[in-house]
């Protein structure tokens, strides 16, 4: 079977362009902050299953890169 070929992409074609005269704002500052924990469906539900387990020696142990918010899921969780 012949090999794909594939055209090298110039620096411009590897950056989003996002047209902010599409959006009607003029910075971050006129969007409103996300408050929700986007993309980890699992990890929601497997800590709500956690925290229903009433009984002792029981544990959540979360893991992940730093940075990635993991305390901050947690804490928007638990409030």
């Amino acid at each position: 079977m012949p090999t794909k070929k594939f055209r090298e992409l110039k620096e411009s074609e590897l950056r989003p362009h996002i047209d902010l005269g599409k959006l009607k704002i003029k910075s971050s500052l006129d969007v409103d902050p996300c408050r929700c924990i986007i993309g980890q469906e699992r990890a929601i539900k497997s800590i709500r299953l956690g925290l229903k387990i009433n009984s002792r020696g029981y544990n959540i142990f979360v893991t992940g890169l730093i940075g990635t918010g993991r305390s901050t899921t947690i804490k928007h969780i638990l409030e």
